[in-house]
């Protein structure tokens, strides 16, 4: 007697769609490992024997991916796991997450890419990272913008703190466009002090308070 079993193909897509679902519902894991991504690629450009055909400077690279591709991954992944429960406020949509995702890898890897390939590919990969930090932002004040609990608290110092790191961004293009190197270390400096330093701390005292609690 014969017992047909039934295949476990449909388990394994069941499995890794639940493993894929599980990474966008904690946005802070699923942009972690974006940031391991990006330090994967920082260590192939640097390591890779590869004739360089543009003039992006190693150190600029380096400082843009720090600064305003690998911290912001990681303080969108914080915000988006923390910043809704904080003000009392709808945790952002799997689609609009993955959305944020895939912006800051696909402009990343074009970066990465384009800086050894073509500067046209690495302009392209430079406005992705400008659409991603739109994105993140729009998606913070949606979430800001729709508090659903009665007593859900205001917080404009998160969204004011974004919006300066994206000048800096801003600037930093600027810098890069007119080939002014001055205007790129203003910008550098000014993305640690207005925002990067601000919101990890912000994040530290307030944000992660209620996980801490509960142990």
């Amino acid at each position: 007697m014969c017992v047909a079993f039934p295949t476990p193909r449909g388990q394994s897509k069941q499995h890794s769609s639940n493993w894929w679902h599980q990474l966008v519902s904690s946005p802070v894991r699923l942009f972690c490992i974006a940031a391991l991504f990006y330090l994967l690629l920082l260590l192939l450009r640097y390591l890779l024997p590869y004739p360089y055909t543009t003039a992006i400077d190693h150190f600029w690279l380096l400082r843009f991916t720090l600064f305003f591709i690998l911290v912001p991954s990681i303080v969108f992944g914080l915000l988006l796991s923390r910043y809704p429960v904080w003000i009392g406020s709808r945790h952002a949509s799997p689609a609009a997450v993955e959305t944020l995702f895939g912006l800051f890898c696909a402009g990343a890897l074009l970066m990465f890419v384009g800086s050894v390939v073509a500067k046209a590919v690495f302009m392209l990969g430079l406005g992705m990272i400008i659409a991603a930090w739109l994105w993140g932002i729009r998606m913070i004040r949606q979430i800001h913008d729709s508090q659903i609990a009665s007593a859900g608290r205001t917080d404009t110092f998160t969204l004011w703190c974004l919006m300066l790191g994206l000048l800096c961004l801003g600037w930093v293009v600027l810098g890069l466009l007119s080939q002014q190197a001055w205007i790129d270390n203003i910008a550098f400096v000014g993305a640690i002090g207005l925002y990067g330093f601000p919101l990890l701390v912000l994040i530290s005292l307030k944000f992660l308070k209620p996980v801490a609690a509960k142990h």
